[in-house]
């Protein structure tokens, strides 16, 4: 089911409308965009993306289409989560012939024919006056820096350590986090992406963070990239990062270690500061106060959201 609010209040009344996909759309994940609102879903080869009739849901309609999209030529994370990542879109200001996006990262050590540490882009054009004549495009295929993104992060048990116990916690490798936001400037387009990536061999968390850019004749190239991670021995992942009007960059994330309880702390970058880098101290958010020893699951998603007047 999905649920869009009538008003800008969210506590008052939503349009429900409820969809049966045949299978579980398990962990989705949302981007808005200026004609639809664009979804991946993990459920093993079946794995895919899905686009809902948005202005049709705003409007209360009856039946809002739903279109749903393979990834062509993806070769997916082999033993753990297979979500993909819609853009999400960002301002006050759009290109309404823009298509939809979507990306997913690729690890050579995946196997699958991966040549080398990328991610693929896929474009999506939308005909809500006849669906099926919606398309996906072949990907574009984006050469990163070297990556490890691991199969399940860390041996099926978890990568975030924690104090006196020998239960970790899960934190979801081989995924771009949520959520993947898109913003509009004047002279070029911004798509901010993050994901996990080990930085040792001892299974230490860190975040790639990458900022791709485009503009009306010229495809998806990296324009900055980095790893975060600072030498204190905590993992850093589980990432959600966003971009202001101004092109400033903030990124929250989860760290933990065999010294440290799991807790929420950020960093960012101001624009012109220098490229690939996270300039501002890192600054915490809250301290964790309890050890998890029941199981080695912990909150599958982040999200770091900007005011709409930023």
């Amino acid at each position: 089911a999905i649920g869009v609010s009538v008003t800008n209040d969210p506590t008052g009344a939503y349009n429900v409308y409820q969809y049966d996909f045949g299978l579980l759309p398990d962990y989705p994940h949302y981007g808005l965009w200026h004609d639809g609102y664009y979804g991946t879903f993990n459920s093993g080869s079946q794995s895919g993306a899905f686009v809902f009739e948005r202005d049709e849901m705003l409007e209360g309609g009856a039946s809002p289409q739903l279109v749903r999209f393979d990834l062509p030529l993806v070769v997916w994370n082999p033993l753990t989560i297979r979500s993909a990542e819609p853009a999400n879109l960002l301002g006050t200001e759009v290109d309404t012939d823009l298509p939809g996006y979507f990306t997913y990262l690729q690890d050579d050590a995946w196997g699958g024919n991966i040549p080398f540490d990328h991610l693929k882009v896929w474009e999506v054009e939308m005909d809500w006056n006849n669906a099926d004549n919606s398309t996906i495009s072949a990907p574009l295929e984006i050469q990163t820096d070297p990556f490890d993104a691991g199969e399940v992060f860390g041996d099926g048990n978890g990568a975030i350590r924690q104090p006196g116990t020998s239960q970790r916690l899960a934190g979801h490798g081989g995924i771009i986090s949520f959520a993947a936001n898109y913003r509009p400037f004047e002279n070029h387009n911004s798509w901010l992406i993050t994901f996990n990536t080990f930085i040792d061999a001892n299974e230490t968390g860190g975040i790639r963070w990458i900022e791709l850019r485009n503009d009306d004749t010229n495809p998806w190239e990296i324009y900055q990239e980095g790893t975060y991670s600072i030498a204190d021995g905590h993992s850093r992942l589980m990432s959600s990062a966003n971009m202001d009007a101004l092109g400033n960059i903030a990124m929250a994330y989860t760290t933990a270690s065999e010294n440290l309880k799991v807790s929420l702390r950020y960093t960012g970058r101001f624009d012109g500061d220098p490229l690939g880098q996270m300039t501002l101290a890192e600054t915490t958010i809250i301290d964790g106060n309890g050890v998890r020893t029941n199981t080695n699951r912990y909150g599958d998603y982040a999200h770091i959201t900007m005011d709409h007047n930023n």
